[in-house]
């Protein structure tokens, strides 16, 4: 059952973060790394690989912030911890 709500957050993550016009978007659900984390009930760890053309001339850190600005109210539960990669 966890697995299959995990599933369905990734999608949502992907979905948010189509609003961003990703030319290549991939999630991956790290949580199985931190079983024994302190987190709470229900949250994971993911990474996401993204790739947009929105992110053209944008520092880093104003990429990352559109992609958390997409995510917010997800974080920090269901997204316990987010590791953000993005290209241009």
């Amino acid at each position: 059952m966890k697995k299959q709500n995990e599933n369905t957050l990734v999608c949502l993550i992907k979905n948010r973060l189509t609003v961003l016009q990703p030319i290549f978007l991939e999630v991956i659900d790290l949580s199985d790394l931190h079983k024994n984390h302190n987190k709470p009930d229900n949250s994971g760890h993911y990474k996401v690989i993204i790739k947009s053309n929105k992110f053209l001339k944008l520092s880093k850190i104003e990429q990352h912030r559109m992609v958390y600005k997409c995510l917010d109210d997800l974080i920090p539960s269901p997204i316990h911890a987010i590791i953000l990669e993005t290209r241009i």
